[in-house]
């Protein structure tokens, strides 16, 4: 079995390349298993390219991860969709609570985060490439 794979680099380049439709910015999904190199790569990417925003998957856990699920629904997508995905597609700030356990725990919530919309949306972490996010 035939793996492509491609550097840092590379990567950079390739979205380099992405011509935005419309003013909607380009979303960039970096998946994989914990400890891989998603939070590693996503700042290479920012560091490398302009307007980037980084979203981490870990600020939409779903309560205590007590078991692995098919369709990784540790974190909620329906928040992720509402608070960023479809704001950032009419270019609008984004604002969210960020999940932090003891808070979410509690039932207070976590810390409020607001960023402007960066040309460029990287959302990394586990079970982030999801049909369900596929129109955005």
């Amino acid at each position: 079995m035939s793996h492509n794979r491609i550097s840092k680099e590379e990567l950079v380049y390739h979205i380099q390349q992405i011509e935005p439709l419309d003013t909607k910015p380009v979303f960039v999904a970096i998946s994989g298993f914990g400890g891989s190199g998603k939070s590693t790569l996503a700042n290479f990417v920012v560091e490398k390219l302009e307007s980037v925003s980084i979203i981490p998957i870990d600020d939409f856990i779903i309560g205590e991860r007590t078991h692995r699920s098919a369709d990784w629904s540790t974190f909620d997508r329906l928040r992720l969709q509402n608070e960023i995905l479809r704001r950032a597609v009419i270019g609008k700030t984004l604002r969210y609570q960020q999940f932090h356990s003891g808070e979410w725990a509690s039932g207070v919530g976590g810390a409020w985060r607001e960023l402007s919309i960066g040309e460029i949306v990287v959302i990394e972490g586990c079970g982030v490439i999801h049909p369900n996010l596929m129109p955005f």
